[in-house]
């Protein structure tokens, strides 16, 4: 779906999976408190079939697939909202907030640690999103 950010509607013509004719979305947070949507999209002009959907998927060279990629490329990273302030909790240094892929913010395997959020490069002290989140 084609979204003009300007004018906050959807763009003229079209987008990767065709028009769209209306949408639903819930939000809602579950395990660690990571918040995130469901959503219904009902489109017009996207392939209906899974064979052309796969011919379009298999090939790695297909508008559609750089399309796609480039999509997903925009909104799958994320920076870490820092609630508890800008500054280290230890040593009241600045934070440095780092670039996140989506995986940082999955709960971790069972005997891991969570994915590293951001860090203090006075004290070395390591937080991960849980810690800047609550």
């Amino acid at each position: 779906m084609k979204w003009d950010r300007k004018l906050q509607c959807l763009a003229l013509g079209g987008g990767l999976f065709g028009f769209c004719k209306g949408f639903f979305a819930s939000m809602e947070s579950q395990g660690f408190g990571n918040l995130h949507a469901h959503w219904l999209v009902y489109t017009h002009g996207m392939l209906t079939t899974t064979t052309g959907i796969l011919q379009l998927v298999r090939d790695p060279n297909s508008t559609f697939m750089n399309c796609f990629i480039a999509h997903q490329t925009t909104f799958l990273q994320m920076e870490v909202p820092i609630s508890k302030g800008a500054n280290c909790p230890k040593c009241d240094s600045p934070f440095q907030v780092l670039v996140l892929l989506v995986f940082a913010f999955k709960r971790p395997k069972q005997n891991t640690c969570a994915p590293i959020a951001t860090n203090c490069p006075t004290c070395k002290t390591c937080f991960t999103s849980e810690h800047l989140s609550k």
